[in-house]
């Protein structure tokens, strides 16, 4: 559902602020990232929320939405999120890595897993913290997690026509 914030929100402008955020994160200027960050990250809350009927990704290609749909089967109506979570809080579980802040850092990747619950690359982000944590439990539940999206040439064969 979308509440009332989403009719005032300037999507350009978030977009723009991403960019920026990675910017600096590349520069290594993780609190200059940071200020911008805690700041967008707050004013983005709460313009979707989940219903009974319909939930909200940021799945950032359709091959996400397939491999969601495909393999997930949804009760509920997948709706496309004009805000880019998934990278909001990859880009702040990054930089409390750098911080050593890995509490925070796993909570952030876990909240970019309920915005794009299919995304390899998130989960081998929380691959790599546990195992930078030496948390071999952890580790291997995501492990098991991944492989199920790891695409193989067969599993669409029945619905790709090749020439």
């Amino acid at each position: 559902m979308i509440t009332d914030k989403f009719k005032d929100t300037d999507f350009q402008y978030i977009e723009n602020e991403i960019y920026e955020i990675c910017e600096y994160i590349k520069a290594d200027d993780y609190d200059g990232a940071r200020e911008i960050l805690d700041e967008l990250i707050e004013n983005c809350k709460g313009i979707y929320e989940e219903d009974e009927n319909e939930r909200y990704f940021s799945f950032d290609s359709p091959l996400h939405f397939y491999i969601y749909d495909f393999k997930l089967s949804p009760k509920k109506l997948i709706k496309r999120s004009e805000i880019d979570y998934r990278t909001l809080y990859l880009c702040s579980a990054h930089i409390y890595s750098a911080y050593e802040e890995f509490e925070k850092a796993e909570d952030e990747l876990r909240n970019a897993l309920y915005w794009n619950p299919v995304d390899f690359n998130v989960f081998s982000e929380l691959a790599s913290l546990y195992l930078k944590l030496n948390d071999e439990a952890k580790f291997l539940i995501v492990a098991r997690a991944m492989r199920p999206y790891i695409l193989n040439k067969d599993m669409f064969t029945d619905k790709i026509k090749v020439d």
